[in-house]
């Protein structure tokens, strides 16, 4: 296999894994201008077994998920991390508050029963108790072999609550209707599961805190929801998840951060809002940011790709055309790579380079579509392209956190940067925003 057909594998869209980062992981703090991964180090050690409720904001493709794995292994002596990700084990496109209580109980009876823990028999009563009770017998059915499991095993066990939650969770994923009447029914009985999660993670911090750790929960890919879905999880729903007693960081969707329930959301998560700076590639100004490209110049060495591009010069065209978002640096140079392996070339050449440009164009102009809301209300793609060409024109460089700002912002039309938070237009937009006024001035 060539260097040049390794690319997509290197350069994956995923983000680093604990056992990559040592291989591929590079500090770009410095072209970000702050650095909230330390500041949440910082509170979590201050207290292993406290209850600190964080959000961490980033447009999409920024790092987040990198840098949450790079925290993670920093605390390995201090924290049992439990990793959740909303896209790999739940319906994203559906999602539920419940469904990740649900998933919570699950992963935390799948420790417990990997580590042999013990559990306090008074905590298994009480679970036997919920799951036998009314509301809950209407979801037995969708763990067909639960009852004959409790018969076979004399009664209940950490192993099989841990099935249990297990069925539970890829009922909600993979079956719509089964997952409405789970979510009806757990919902009813909310404050009793929550109470008994509560409880588990009670046994579970104890065991851990004999080993001088604690527990900490990551939720990641909410910033990933649909806008709608992850206001009603941050903001109609933020008490279910700030009563859990445990540490816990939620990723958060930028837009959230930045519409007018933003201080209501805050608030109830004790202020601790952070976000991960884009890596500026150019100032407010329009003119480029050397120690910005320069970073994502040792990024690409770092995932030695660097010599598969013809030279520094046009690898600096992907990072400038990409605004400092690092999945869409990847998405042009993975896309580049394949035109060049199609013309039977080791190397990237800047041929290759014009076609992913325009393939990814292309899909940042399909998203600039109308939109009907809930209400029946429509926004209309010019309404979005007026916001555009309004920001794009500005020397200030502020928005106006209107619905269709933040829905840019979504979307990534629009990116924002560090220092004085100021925002511009996704150069591959403002491309578009060019031929739109070409395609304007020729019809006059």
């Amino acid at each position: 296999m060539s260097k040049l057909e390794t690319i997509y594998k290197v350069l994956s869209l995923k983000q680093l894994s604990v056992d990559q980062l040592d291989e591929y992981y590079c500090d770009l703090f410095s072209s970000r201008g702050d650095n909230p991964i330390k500041k949440i180090k910082r509170r979590l050690l201050q207290d292993k077994i406290g209850e600190l409720h964080c959000l961490l904001a980033g447009f999409a493709g920024c790092g987040k998920s990198t840098e949450l794995n790079k925290m993670q292994k920093e605390l390995e002596n201090d924290f049992f991390v439990l990793n959740i990700s909303i896209q790999d084990e739940l319906d994203p496109v559906n999602f539920n508050y419940t469904d990740l209580i649900i998933l919570i109980m699950q992963r935390l009876f799948e420790y417990a029963n990997d580590n042999n823990l013990h559990i306090v028999p008074s905590l298994l009563e009480n679970i036997k108790n919920w799951t036998n009770s009314e509301e809950i017998s209407k979801v037995k059915e969708f763990s067909n072999d639960f009852e004959a499991s409790v018969e076979a095993e004399a009664g209940f066990s950490i192993p099989l609550l841990s099935k249990f939650f297990t069925t539970l969770k890829n009922v909600t994923k993979l079956n719509y209707s089964a997952k409405k009447t789970i979510n009806e029914v757990v919902e009813h009985k909310l404050a009793d599961l929550l109470s008994l999660c509560n409880d588990l993670i009670r046994e579970i911090s104890l065991a851990l805190l004999a080993n001088n750790k604690g527990l900490l929960v990551i939720v990641e890919d909410t910033d990933k929801l649909n806008i709608e879905i992850a206001s009603k999880l941050f903001h109609i729903h933020s008490s279910v998840f700030t009563s859990l007693r445990t540490n816990m960081i939620f990723t958060y969707p930028i837009a959230l951060k930045c519409s007018h329930v933003s201080n209501i959301i805050s608030g109830a998560f004790d202020n601790n809002v952070y976000e991960l700076p884009m890596v500026k590639v150019y100032h407010k100004d329009g003119t480029e940011n050397t120690e910005g490209i320069n970073d994502l110049i040792e990024l690409i060495k770092k995932r030695d790709v660097y010599d598969c591009i013809k030279d520094e010069d046009l690898l600096v065209k992907f990072i400038k055309s990409s605004g400092g978002c690092i999945r869409d640096l990847f998405r042009m140079i993975i896309d580049a790579a394949d035109y060049a392996l199609d013309d039977d070339l080791e190397i990237i050449e800047e041929k290759h380079f014009n076609k992913a440009f325009i393939k990814l164009k292309r899909s940042y102009k399909e998203t600039i579509a109308e939109k009907i809301k809930e209400d029946g209300s429509v926004i209309s793609a010019n309404d979005y392209y007026e916001a555009l060409e309004k920001l794009n024109k500005s020397t200030i460089k502020q928005l106006d956190n209107s619905e269709v700002d933040l829905d840019l912002r979504h979307n990534l039309s629009i990116l924002g940067y560090n220092g004085e938070g100021w925002y511009d237009v996704h150069p591959v937009v403002k491309e578009i925003l060019k031929e739109r006024e070409i395609e304007r001035g020729s019809e006059i």
